[in-house]
This record gives C-alpha cells, structure tokens and sequence, in this order.
C-alpha cells in the first residue's frame, strides 16, 4: 500500500555549512515529509549520528569523473523514489530551509497531484529573516505525483550542479504533463559563494545536447493541440545552428595554440551562447507552468 506521505530526496554534504543543513533538514521533517539522503557509506557513517530522524542511501556509482567530487546522479535518485512506497516524491537541496505555519507537506501535496511542483529558493541572510529576494535563474525544490510517467532519462546530472534544475521540470512540460511553479518564500535559503568551478562546462554541455536532443524527436502528441503547441514553441528556441557552428570552429583551432585569439573569441561565444539558450529556457518553462501563488503565515 501506498505511504500518503512525500518522500523527499536530498544529498546532506558534510562540510562547513552542517548546522545550515541540520536546520533546513528539521523544517523538513516539522512539516510533514519523509527524508531520504544520498551519501558515500563513509558519509553515512557520521552523518546517520547527526541526522537520526532521516534516512540514507548509500551511492553505488556517483558523478566524481563529472563534478570531480562524489555527488549523486539525479538518474538514480528517480530510480530509488520509482520503487519507493510514498504516492508524491520530490528532490529538495539540502540547505532548504522551509518555513510555514502550515504543513507544506499537505499544502504542496494538492497542487501535486497528477502534477510535478517546482519553486525558487528565497535568498536571506538570515534563515528567519523576511527580508530578501527569489533566486531567478534555478530552482531548488521539486515535488511531483508518481502517476507521472517518468520521461527523464539517464544522463550525467548531478544534485549540487547546474542545469538539472532547468532540464527536471521542462521534461514533463514536453511530454505534456501539468507542471506548476510555486510562488512563496517558503524555501528560504541563507547565500554563500558557490564552488562549482570548471566542472560546470561538462553540465552546459550535457545540458545543451539534451535540448538538441528533444528538439530533434518526433514525439507522439496524439492529436494533442495544446502539445503540439509546446513542442512547436520549444523548436522556436535557436539552439543546434549556433551551437554546432561555433563548435566546429574550435574543432579547426585544436591543433593551434590556446593562445591563439580567435579561440578565446569562440570560447567567449559558447559562453554568450550557453547564457542566451539559459535565459530562453527558462522563459519557456515560466509560460508553460501554472503559477500557484501560496499565502501562508511563516
């Protein structure tokens, strides 16, 4: 029998910010959901002390030859909350702090269901504070009803690295399910510098290939109008040309020296060309959610 509770995956990283964790991990647990962490068995061994009211999964592979650290595949996160027992699963970042007077469990539950719901983290200084400002450029929490056929294939995504965030909600939008974009600042999230570093090239790449990918299929919208609508408007975005174009030019320059300015201007242009495709995704995943406005008391 199915569990009627949201099961949310997570990665709890045990580094310096491990209080921050510990206090997003207890807002989780406050408000209703059963949790899941994704860690290396040496991990396990000291974060299960610290986390007693959770659980965890040991990792038999991870991304480390991507992100050059070992964090958790979002392939296999969906394949353990495919065979778990609760109805509504989701993927939340570990430093997520939730706040509200209400059960978010519950709350987000009714809109996720036949759904997937996503959010933006709200960026504080302070984990209780009011004031500060959506994050606009991802997303760090997703909640979704298993009935949704899972469409998200096997790829080199990690949690704790760009673009998953950008490519888990757009796959149910191409595959026409509904998708819905909370409006709240519930997941408040206290800012800090980012450590990606050049890892995060591997993941642009990944992440154009997939959109490529899917713009190249002839998917099977049943005389669905309203997806063929989608599927017409995602093609619109001009990504394959340009990108195969400049590719090939530094194909040409390989065998020159790095040196060579005409590579750093083609390498300037994959960057520009990466934020533009960014910038163009994103906007196609608002106009293509339902937007929830939530008004809770936090």
């Amino acid at each position: 029998m199915k569990s009627d509770k949201t099961l949310l995956a997570t990665s709890i990283i045990p580094n310096s910010r491990i209080e921050i964790q510990k206090s997003a991990i207890e807002s989780w647990v406050g408000n209703g959901f059963d949790i899941v962490s994704f860690n290396t068995p040496n991990e396990i061994l000291t974060l299960s002390k610290i986390f007693p009211a959770i659980s965890f999964t040991p990792m038999i592979r991870t991304g480390e030859k991507y992100a050059g650290k070992p964090l958790p595949l979002i392939s296999d996160i969906l394949q353990h909350l495919n065979l778990a027992d609760q109805k509504y699963c989701g993927i939340v970042n570990s430093d997520i702090y939730f706040s509200s007077s209400s059960p978010l469990s519950d709350v987000i539950k009714k809109y996720a269901k036949n759904s997937f719901v996503y959010g933006a983290r709200f960026d504080v200084n302070d984990l209780k504070s009011q004031e500060g400002k959506y994050d606009p450029l991802g997303f760090d929490y997703f909640i979704f009803d298993k009935r949704i056929t899972n469409k998200w294939d096997d790829n080199r995504f990690c949690l704790g690295m760009p673009f998953w965030d950008h490519w888990f909600p757009l796959i149910p939008i191409l595959n026409g399910h509904t998708v819905k974009k909370i409006i709240a600042p519930i997941a408040r999230h206290a800012t800090h510098p980012n450590s990606w570093g050049t890892s995060t090239l591997a993941f642009n790449d990944e992440f154009i290939r997939i959109l490529i990918d899917y713009q190249m299929r002839d998917i099977q919208t049943q005389n669905n109008k309203k997806l063929n609508e989608i599927l017409v408007a995602f093609k619109e975005i001009e990504i394959q040309h340009p990108y195969y174009q400049i590719k090939v030019k530094l194909q040409e320059q390989s065998d020159q020296s790095l040196d060579n300015p005409e590579t750093y201007s083609y390498i300037e242009d994959l960057a520009k060309l990466f934020d533009r495709v960014t910038r163009d995704t994103l906007k196609f995943i608002e106009n293509h959610s339902e937007i929830i406005k939530l008004e809770l008391n936090s």
